[in-house]
């Protein structure tokens, strides 16, 4: 489960997702909910820990693969540039899936400190604004106006 489906499952239980009822209804509890947010994205930052390890594994690897295939080959330039280039590649691919760990992990522990930190009712609608805005762009540049 990825967190955007946690954060869909969080809204589904604490009745926060989706149109709203007028009238005297009785509203869900949310004490349930936000513990399960929170057991859930607890267990969620450990595994994110565990897969930046490896991807910091991995980078390691792949370069130290590279400098010994390039020492390896140093006497002919086009197969030594053909693996530096292949072993940056490579590089560049988990640099990019190591980043959106990162995103992901951010998300989560501002997630965990809005749970901690707020009424529960601000939570969850902070937490909603979270899940709609998951869907577009992950990443907005800076824009410094003057």
């Amino acid at each position: 489960m990825n967190l955007k489906v946690a954060l869909s499952e969080y809204l589904q239980r604490s009745g926060e997702a989706g149109p709203k009822q007028l009238g005297d209804e009785e509203e869900p509890s949310l004490v349930g909910s936000t513990q399960w947010l929170r057991d859930y994205l607890t267990g969620r930052v450990a595994f994110n820990d565990r897969l930046v390890l490896a991807a910091i594994g991995l980078l390691a690897v792949l370069f130290l693969a590279g400098v010994g295939l390039a020492i390896s080959y140093h006497d002919k330039p086009v197969v030594m540039g053909s693996i530096l280039g292949g072993d940056f590649l490579s590089m560049l691919g988990v640099i990019a899936w190591m980043w959106r760990i990162i995103v992901e992990k951010t998300r989560i522990d501002l997630a965990i400190a809005v749970i901690e930190g707020m009424p529960r009712e601000q939570a969850a609608a902070y937490i909603q604004t979270m899940y709609e805005s998951m869907g577009r762009v992950a990443v907005e540049p800076a824009v410094v106006r003057r």
